[in-house]
């Protein structure tokens, strides 16, 4: 599940959401389905820049806790990542709520996701031949 989430944040895939902003500024469609999509990824940048909700202390920015899980742990291993990662399990307490804001990025990450090919939808049904 992970890698094929990682699909949709690596700019280096076809259908990644930065990809797909590109694609929407090029297509010849309503002004408005462009300033949907722009939103529905202003939303998801902000939710991601936004300190995690799990952790006591020094609190990481959800974006920081969702990569360095994801390359951390699943996919394309980075060293600063499993850095990251390890700091974290290295305290079960912390590792736990690491993970669970994880899993809550996830949810809320996905429902963006799901909002997107809605959008994707309306879009192809409007412009289809």
């Amino acid at each position: 599940f992970v890698l094929t989430l990682r699909l949709f944040i690596q700019d280096n895939d076809t259908f990644s959401i930065g990809n797909m902003s590109k694609l929407y500024g090029r297509l010849p469609i309503a002004k408005e389905y462009k300033i949907v999509f722009d939103k529905l990824r202003d939303i998801l940048n902000k939710f991601l820049d936004e300190p995690a909700t799990t952790f006591s202390s020094d609190k990481p920015s959800r974006r920081t806790v969702f990569n360095a899980i994801i390359y951390g742990k699943y996919a394309h291993r980075d060293t600063k990542e499993i850095a990251k990662m390890k700091t974290w399990q290295s305290d079960v307490l912390d590792w736990d709520m690491a993970f669970y804001e994880f899993q809550l990025i996830l949810h809320d990450f996905l429902d963006i996701v799901k909002r997107i090919k809605k959008l994707n939808e309306r879009v192809l049904s409007d412009y289809s031949l």
